[in-house]
């Protein structure tokens, strides 16, 4: 716990400079392990199919923790004007990338799978959805800057494209 604190800590003395180059030198210095998050883990979020748990957010920065049940995914979503930095602390997690190809539509173009240690940027107009497919959990960390306001959130029509859903 002590050295979540310390990242955390870390992060929001630099949050009005923040760029995800130095969220992840900070998690380099910092590296957060298991031990660091789990009596921080909650497994239930209400209107979410996984635990999500907010650890600080200022105007600049939110830290977030997400506990991934297997066979969880994200909807498929944008960060709206934020940039994000998942790291995962345990387990296996897939990043599905995806495009706009036409007004309204986006088509996967990548699938990438980060293990424990591993972490993912999502830059400003990236459009992305994050699942478990393990047969055991995910925990991950989640740096937004700045804060998730709003994110648009796509929908699967067929043969890997989808759509807005408002």
């Amino acid at each position: 716990m002590e050295r979540l604190e310390k990242f955390c800590s870390t992060l929001l003395s630099k949050s009005k400079s923040l760029t995800p180059k130095k969220i992840l030198s900070t998690l380099e210095d910092h590296p957060i392990t298991y031990v660091d998050v789990q009596s921080s883990i909650e497994k239930e979020t209400e209107g979410y199919a996984y635990g999500r748990k907010t650890l600080h957010r200022t105007d600049d920065v939110e830290i977030l923790l997400l506990y991934w049940p297997p066979g969880v995914s994200s909807p498929i979503h944008d960060h709206g004007e934020s940039y994000g930095v998942v790291h995962v602390v345990q387990g296996d997690i897939l990043n599905e990338n995806f495009r706009k190809v036409d007004e309204g539509k986006v088509a996967l173009i990548e699938k990438e799978y980060g293990c424990e240690s591993d972490t993912v940027v999502s830059y400003f107009g990236d459009i992305h959805r994050l699942s478990n497919q393990a047969e055991h959990p995910c925990i991950s960390l989640h740096v937004y800057s700045p804060p998730l306001v709003e994110m648009g959130v796509y929908e699967l029509i067929e043969n890997d494209e989808v759509s807005p859903l408002g």
